[in-house]
């Protein structure tokens, strides 16, 4: 019984969250046969906010693009470029124990790579981010590898 409170709840905190107009409570507590008040549900609420320590989200590697991207001065073609590259590494199970924060940076990485930019990784982004030239190397040689083969995948919908 607790755990559908445990998952209206969760579901309420999400709506809040997510949504610029979040539903009602009242239409959470039906959602459970009002087999909970609204203040088990709000109770429910700060328990699992509490347990979380109200941390409730991750950057995610387009979160980081954007601004990692405005540091390492990418104009927009070399943005979508490095957006690309992420999209592609979600789909290939060799990055997913990558922190999306090096897949960026990787990403990054690899686009002044391509493009040529003579300082690939300067300090200043080594210091933002805390990651080296000589640990992204890999990351984007096989970044490099799944862009080269793209075209012959048969996951086109990215």
């Amino acid at each position: 019984m607790q755990l559908q409170l445990v998952g209206v709840a969760s579901l309420f905190l999400v709506c809040k969250y997510e949504e610029i107009y979040p539903p009602d409570i009242k239409h959470f507590v039906y959602i459970a046969d009002n087999a909970y008040t609204k203040y088990d549900v709000l109770d429910m609420e700060g328990q699992i906010l509490q347990t979380l320590d109200f941390s409730i989200t991750q950057p995610s590697s387009y979160c980081l693009l954007q601004r990692f991207g405005r540091i390492a001065e990418l104009d927009t073609k070399n943005l979508f470029l490095a957006q690309y590259l992420l999209e592609l590494s979600i789909i290939d199970i060799k990055f997913m124990n990558y922190k999306p924060s090096f897949l960026t940076c990787a990403a990054i990485y690899l686009v002044h790579k391509i493009r040529k930019t003579p300082q690939s990784w300067n300090e200043e982004m080594q210091n933002i981010t805390g990651y080296n030239e000589q640990e992204l190397r890999f990351c984007a040689k096989e970044m490099c590898l799944i862009l080269q083969s793209s075209d012959k995948s048969n996951l086109q919908a990215v």
